[in-house]
């Protein structure tokens, strides 16, 4: 578990009844001076999905108030064009149809600790795949005109 190149992990789920702030502050804020060593610079994000530490640079948070397609919200994720047909494949699988949470790791591989999964948790662990950098012809164009 941990940093590998080239290697993503996502999560997606519903999280009903509270607004994109309240998400960021309350599950993806890393939380300090909380006088407990087990959970200090752990978000609880990191906390109920046990990811331990990662590159806050290399995460891509997606999050809308009301659930739409899977396979449709995954088109906002970063170089979504490499992975999307795999990840929506196993988002069937497990039946998830519809989110409007997407999180996403990359050069980042989870292991999934089984003992750990409670049914409650709002986010379903997907998995990790590889990906790859795909760069839009609008950037290509600005960087051959340098």
């Amino acid at each position: 578990m941990g940093e590998k190149k080239g290697i993503l992990s996502i999560w997606a789920g519903t999280i009903s009844d509270i607004t994109y702030e309240q998400f960021r502050d309350d599950w993806m804020e890393e939380k300090y001076n909380t006088g407990n060593s087990d959970i200090e610079g752990f978000s609880k994000f990191m906390q109920v999905y046990n990811t331990g530490w990662y590159d806050h640079d290399f995460q891509d948070i997606r999050f809308i108030e009301k659930p739409i397609l899977f396979s449709e919200f995954i088109k906002d994720c970063s170089y979504y064009e490499s992975y999307a047909d795999t990840v929506i494949e196993v988002a069937n699988k497990k039946k998830i149809h519809t989110c409007n949470v997407i999180i996403v790791l990359f050069d980042f591989e989870h292991q999934e600790v089984k003992d750990q999964i409670t049914e409650n948790q709002a986010l379903s662990f997907l998995g990790s795949f590889p990906y790859k950098v795909i760069l839009s012809k609008e950037f290509l164009d600005i960087l051959n005109k340098k």
